[in-house]
């Protein structure tokens, strides 16, 4: 069965993260390919079949991720693993620019939530004057 997995497995939720891993390192049309088959991360030849990979890695513990123990390295056996959200947020690759408009992140200008989520300031305070100006026809002076 080179390449797809049999009718009854499409079902199971590990073939979905798998769907979705070669989608982003195989498919240049895939918004995520940038990032994953842009930079040279690939997916093994072994992985190329569902149930090797579904034999590799097992089924997914409940709200765990897919995630590279280094972000540097393709998707395989030896790199990757389930692990919870949290643990997915400390292992992802820095930040540096604002994706919205591209400019540097700095720690002046970005906002790091607890849940991991870095926001960029510079786009949110823009986006807040427009909105202000949209709601009041002006930007109220913030008063002490």
């Amino acid at each position: 069965m080179p390449g797809g997995p049999r009718v009854g497995l499409r079902r199971l939720p590990e073939y979905e993260v798998w769907k979705s891993m070669r989608q982003r390192c195989l498919n240049v049309r895939n918004r995520d390919y940038p990032d994953y088959g842009g930079r040279g991360i690939s997916v093994s030849a072994e992985w190329s079949d569902f149930l090797v990979f579904y034999q590799d890695m097992g089924p997914r513990p409940d709200g765990y991720l897919l995630d590279r123990r280094n972000n540097d390295e393709g998707y395989s056996k030896a790199n990757c693993r389930w692990v919870t959200a949290l643990e997915s947020v400390k292992n992802r690759r820095p930040i540096t620019h604002c994706k919205r408009k591209g400019h540097a992140l700095t720690p002046e200008n970005t906002k790091l939530h607890a849940n991991g989520f870095r926001q960029c300031l510079t786009c949110w305070r823009a986006y807040h004057r427009d909105w202000m100006r949209q709601k009041h026809g002006h930007v109220p002076k913030v008063t002490k």
